[in-house]
């Protein structure tokens, strides 16, 4: 319902739409988040708390896209040969992080 709405107001023009091989790389980019306690177990709290329910955090982003980061990337997607990243936009890339070298919390070791 989303979608079809904003498409007519002209939000996409200009963007390309991928599909295939192209779609599945950038389609691998878009994941979800993870709510993980300190040592990934669960607390008892009394007293009041501030649950912030994050449901509609997909209309805020759009609003931060637009306005804060001046938009979607535009135009046919191309292959990087050399990588400068001060010469584009944005991009998409494959990474494998191996080791974080960081702890979750003076706890673990």
């Amino acid at each position: 319902m989303g979608r079809p709405a904003v498409t007519k107001t002209g939000c996409y023009e200009g963007v390309y739409q991928l599909s295939g091989v192209t779609r599945a790389f950038h389609q691998r980019c878009v994941v979800g988040g993870r709510v993980m306690l300190c040592q990934n177990k669960g607390w008892w709290v009394q007293g009041n708390i501030a649950d912030f329910d994050a449901n509609s955090l997909y209309p805020s982003a759009m609003v931060r896209l637009g306005i804060e980061l001046g938009g979607v990337l535009k135009g046919k997607p191309k292959v990087i040969e050399i990588f400068e990243p001060e010469k584009y936009d944005g991009y998409f890339v494959c990474v494998r992080v191996t080791k974080i070298g960081k702890y979750r919390n003076e706890n673990e070791s």
